[in-house]
């Protein structure tokens, strides 16, 4: 039975009826007078109780649904959310920092000049926004796009970021528009370590963070920091950015096999590294959490030698949908062995363009004698900026936002993909904005691929600004290099009318337990095309294979080569597919899974 509300509208206030509505249900969630699952009236039955227009019921709900307090049940009305970790906030002005993201909003049109304001400001200062907006000019606008790059901006708090950034400047002093310190502003580095401890157990000082415009800066300083010839394990699949990077280094990077839990420790010593890059919390792009004891085998490996490090990307580790976080790496470490990466570029907008790394004491004496020359990167107005949204809890009520809307959106994902349980294994739930869906055995026998004419589309050629250079070598038709956090798209937007004949020759008739990486990377592909004729967009996992031919042609290194490369290809696996959900609308998930169930020969007999 729905909950009564008994809610009191002042119709001569300056606050529209919606507001009030919203307002009222909003604090008595906050408070705990509505309770995790309750069921709210239906917006018709609220509208005749309080005898207002059923639009101002559906526009206080909307707002509801768009800050992750309630959530929509299909045929069922609607249920309050479990809100975790949310603060007692008193809002300094409610109307601008609540309400007017991503609804109907009489003055829409403001909204949308907020929205330009800030990133038309921000590309200006880091080019970062440009980019993106090259790659969205041909955007397929009726194409349901299940985008690893792209998150949720309806419901940034625009009205609040102005009014700092209009604080910021008001109270400008002669020291702002001085520089900074190498690291950064050390009242942000104060305010991101004391976040890091409370969040992820990360044990550091101020001085041990590092500010720095975006994780590959963070990485080009760590060669100044690591030296020259350095040997980097790194699991496969992977970030393919961060291992280009390695190797622009000269550094060998060095493939390691994983499992549902990640990298293999044992396999970590068997490849001769001397450094690991790896994503515990969530492993991009296979989406596993590294389990503890996992994670101390890897300490213990680290303090085998005196100069092994680990670097520890903490991507995705905010969005955590099922039970407690789990710690940081870093937050174990008691040798000084791990480098901690973070970014906002997910939890806050990809413009902002604002990393930090933490440094064990032995690397920061490093990076004081070698990098002292190096100037802070980042805007000291922006840090300025960034410090005091944070600082005055504006920050943990947008993550803390931004996770409700995306467990429901998660949740959704993972409910629609029921019928497809029997043909796929669904991976990655319960943490990050993507899940993958890995083909069984009774799928590939089924559906055989034999003499398949779904014919793979030869991609354009990349352009270098748009992040999406691709490496020599690897597999045809492959993704190009991409970051976590702005992933390049997997095909273009607009097939041929006439297809050539397809390069994909048959599987073998009689299938192995699994296939080849090179077999499993054609029905990807074959399977990621039916999607696309279909109008749906989804990505390969093996587009994100680290590419052999680069790592095996260092024949011109001049250090000491190591251990071979081991041929990760001739591994046998199952083909999976990529689907992120941070950018859709429950509606657009469910109409995009209904459209792959039939693209792929998916029975609803579930």
């Amino acid at each position: 039975m729905a909950q009564e509300l008994n809610i009191h509208l002042e119709t001569d206030s300056s606050t529209p009826l919606y507001r009030q509505i919203y307002e009222y249900i909003r604090g008595e969630i906050r408070n705990g007078s509505l309770a995790a699952d309750e069921r709210l009236p239906s917006t018709r039955a609220l509208a005749s109780y309080l005898q207002v227009a059923r639009s101002t019921t559906e526009l206080a709900y909307s707002q509801l649904l768009s800050e992750g307090y309630i959530r929509s049940r299909r045929n069922s009305g609607y249920f309050v959310n479990e809100i975790e970790n949310l603060p007692d906030l008193r809002l300094e002005d409610p109307i601008d920092e609540a309400v007017n993201y991503g609804t109907a909003e009489p003055d829409s049109g403001q909204k949308s000049r907020e929205e330009r304001d800030l990133f038309s400001l921000h590309a200006a200062r880091t080019g970062g926004f440009a980019a993106d907006q090259k790659e969205d000019k041909g955007q397929n606008p009726d194409q349901i796009d299940f985008s690893l790059r792209h998150t949720e901006m309806s419901v940034f708090p625009y009205s609040t970021w102005k009014r700092i950034m209009r604080e910021v400047m008001a109270g400008a002093d002669q020291e702002m528009f001085s520089h900074s310190e190498p690291g950064g502003d050390l009242s942000l580095r104060s305010t991101i370590a004391h976040y890091l401890h409370f969040s992820r157990g990360v044990h550091c000082r101020p001085e041990q963070v590092i500010v720095g415009a975006g994780n590959d800066y963070l990485l080009m300083l760590l060669r100044h920091i690591l030296g020259e010839g350095r040997n980097v394990a790194m699991e496969d699949p992977t970030y393919l950015r961060a291992a280009r990077i390695f190797l622009s280094f000269r550094y060998r990077i060095c493939p390691l096999l994983m499992d549902r839990d990640g990298m293999l420790p044992e396999s970590v010593e068997e490849s001769g590294a001397d450094l690991v890059y790896t994503m515990p919390a969530h492993q991009f792009p296979m989406g596993c959490v590294m389990p503890v004891a996992r994670r101390t085998a890897l300490l213990r490996w680290a303090c085998g030698q005196a100069d092994r490090y680990i670097i520890e990307d903490d991507y995705d580790s905010e969005f955590r949908y099922r039970g407690k976080p789990i710690p940081a790496l870093q937050s174990l470490d008691t040798a000084g062995k791990v480098i901690y990466i973070g970014t906002f570029s997910k939890a806050i907008a990809p413009a902002i363009r604002v990393s930090y790394m933490i440094l064990p004491q032995e690397l920061l004496n490093r990076y004081r004698d070698r990098c002292w020359f190096l100037s802070s990167t980042v805007s000291r107005i922006d840090q300025r900026i960034l410090n005091e949204f944070m600082h005055k809890g504006h920050f943990e009520r947008h993550l803390n936002r931004m996770r409700s809307l995306y467990r429901m959106r998660h949740d959704e994902l993972v409910s629609c993909l029921v019928p497809f349980r029997k043909w796929f294994s669904v991976r990655g739930t319960g943490t990050g904005l993507h899940l993958v869906l890995q083909c069984r055995k009774d799928y590939l026998i089924r559906e055989r691929f034999e003499r398949e004419r779904d014919s793979a589309v030869s991609l354009p050629p990349a352009q270098p600004e748009s992040r999406s250079e691709s490496f020599p070598g690897a597999l045809p038709g492959s993704l190009p290099e991409a970051l976590p956090e702005s992933l390049p798209e997997a095909l273009p937007e607009n097939l041929p009318e006439a297809l050539p004949e397809s390069r994909f020759e048959s599987l073998p008739v009689a299938l192995p337990e699994s296939l080849s990486a090179a077999d499993a990377s054609k029905v990807e592909h074959i399977l990621a095309e039916r999607a696309l004729r279909a109008g749906v967009r989804v990505y390969c996992v093996s587009d994100f294979l680290l590419p052999r031919q680069e790592l095996c042609g260092l024949e011109d290194r001049e250090a000491e080569p190591g251990p071979a490369v081991p041929v990760q290809n001739e591994k046998h696996v199952y083909p999976a597919l990529l689907l992120g959900f941070g950018a859709l609308s429950p509606d657009q998930i469910r109409e995009g899974v209904k459209i792959l169930s039939k693209a792929w020969n998916i029975p609803d007999d579930m």
